[in-house]
């Protein structure tokens, strides 16, 4: 209803822990929501697999 979907919501919640900008989260998780456009994986959890590997990564 605001213009993003649910993967910028789950990344773009994590700014302050993962000491980035919510805009730049926002942005890059933008092409992983409804499915990654096709209705596959859903997008709250591609945002949170972005947030894991952001934190976790190598």
């Amino acid at each position: 209803m605001q213009g993003i979907d649910c993967s910028q919501v789950v990344a773009g919640r994590f700014a302050d822990e993962l000491e980035m900008e919510e805009s730049l989260l926002r942005k890059m998780s933008a092409c992983f929501g409804g499915g990654m456009q096709c209705g596959e994986t859903c997008g709250a959890v591609t945002g949170a697999l972005m947030v894991i590997g952001l934190k976790y990564g190598p």
